[in-house]
């Protein structure tokens, strides 16, 4: 496989026309998945706008102690995305337990996405029939961890998110067809409140002592509702996170001190939504209402990083409002859910659609003209690098070891090509049998 680089897989340079191409799974070697372990919690902060947040944890880091933590010990960003449809709070927590988009993307098949666009609970409704008609039963991140055998949890702060727990419960899961029987009842514990997150802490801190679940997601309302309240971004609000910040020290405590959890846990954490101190948080194009955090905490996360780093498949979006057909996709609240799956070491929720995948991008040459000579450049961190070449990209052309003028210079590894301007060497290159330095925390 080809990939371009720059503008085209042959760049016109000068008026020369010359070219790069990779092979990937040859060219660098992909950063592998971390070891799996054996706890994740997923936890949804309601109405954590990351464009107002962001710049309030940089002027003063000591109000959030652990927000902080979990930046400075794992990968985070203050730029991933909602649902591209909907920045409301059912229709995006069903994406983060499903990895499925809201509503159909454009061109998409209409197998898709999940369909909850509702925004409350009425006796009755699960998941399953209030959502796309095409699939019937939407499988969760619940099932793929309870027909494993392992254990569940679901705590959530608001009465309408029961629908996350109940959808899965005796009677309206799905029967379990991998392996022993576990059941239908896919998650094993569940605490839903209105309103009490405190409550929610007491639970879960007693059961990570004790019992902790393989798999745990915990919702917490409070910027949602002081948000509401008070609006994004007033002192209530801030406030708030403060509040959010506290059960998140609870949680670190308990899993530090767990002979179990320590070095066995991953915290994911992202939102639902942000909002806005004008409009709330219902408008989805707006860059507060979908500008979201994605943090990641535990074993094999680079101290300091940046997810955008780490999944091979997910490119920052800058400021702008994409959707599902993007080419690489933003980091979403949806990817959470799958996430969590290949950190336990199992297999993706079936039929969904965000599947992030752990890795690094294949290494770039650099390409560049010095008068009549030519200069292939590449990373000098790339050990064992073979640099390749051909004259074209007919299939049948043979690709062939280079050898001769390399050298050093600075960081990079440097082959030069004499008189390429006039000469009929090749115009083509890649890389092959690579080792990339991997970063450990």
């Amino acid at each position: 496989m080809f990939t371009r680089a720059m503008s085209g897989s042959k760049l016109c340079w000068k008026g020369r026309w010359l070219g790069v191409a990779f092979t990937l799974g040859i060219v660098g070697t992909l950063r592998a998945a971390p070891a799996p372990v054996g706890h994740v919690i997923q936890i949804s902060v309601d109405g954590l706008s990351a464009l107002l947040f962001q710049p309030e944890l940089a002027r003063a880091p000591e109000l959030y102690p652990n927000f902080s933590r979990l930046r400075r010990e794992g990968a985070s960003t203050f730029n991933a995305r909602c649902d591209y449809f909907q920045s409301v709070t059912v229709p995006n927590h069903v994406s983060m337990i499903t990895g499925r988009p809201v509503l159909q993307p454009a061109g998409q098949p209409p197998t898709v996405h999940h369909g909850c666009t509702f925004n409350t609970l009425l006796p009755g409704w699960t998941i399953h029939n209030q959502g796309n008609p095409a699939l019937g039963y939407i499988a969760s991140v619940f099932d793929v961890v309870h027909d494993d055998g392992r254990t569940t949890a679901l705590y959530a702060g608001k009465g309408k998110l029961a629908i996350l727990g109940t959808s899965y419960d005796a009677e309206n899961g799905a029967v379990d067809e991998v392996g022993p029987d576990n059941g239908r009842n896919k998650v094993d514990t569940m605490l839903v409140t209105e309103g009490d997150s405190g409550s929610l802490l007491d639970d879960l801190v007693g059961r990570l002592s004790n019992a902790p679940p393989n798999y745990t997601f915990l919702h917490l309302l409070e910027p949602d509702s002081a948000g509401h309240a008070y609006g994004w971004g007033s002192d209530e609000w801030f406030q708030s996170l403060a509040v959010v910040d506290g059960y998140l020290g609870r949680l670190l405590n308990a899993i530090t001190a767990s002979a179990t959890l320590s070095n066995n846990t991953v915290i994911i954490l992202t939102a639902d939504h942000g909002g806005s101190p004008d409009w709330g948080h219902g408008l989805p194009y707006e860059p507060l209402d979908y500008t979201i955090p994605f943090l990641v905490w535990g074993p094999g996360w680079p101290a300091g990083s940046d997810p955008y780093d780490l999944l091979i498949n997910r490119g920052d979006p800058g400021g702008s409002y994409v959707d599902y057909n993007a080419i690489p996709q933003p980091l979403h609240n949806g990817d959470a859910p799958n996430l969590a799956l290949t950190l336990l070491g199992l297999p993706a929720i079936p039929g969904s659609f965000m599947l992030p995948q752990i890795g690094s991008p294949p290494p770039r040459l650099g390409i560049r003209w010095r008068g009549a000579d030519l200069e292939v450049a590449w990373s000098g961190a790339l050990t064992n690098a073979v640099l390749e070449g051909r004259r074209s990209l007919d299939p049948n052309a043979v690709w062939e070891v280079l050898s001769g003028e390399f050298h050093d210079v600075g960081p990079e590894r440097v082959f030069w090509i004499v008189g390429a301007a006039t000469n009929t060497g090749p115009r083509f290159f890649r890389l092959q049998g690579t080792s990339t330095p991997q970063s450990k925390r």
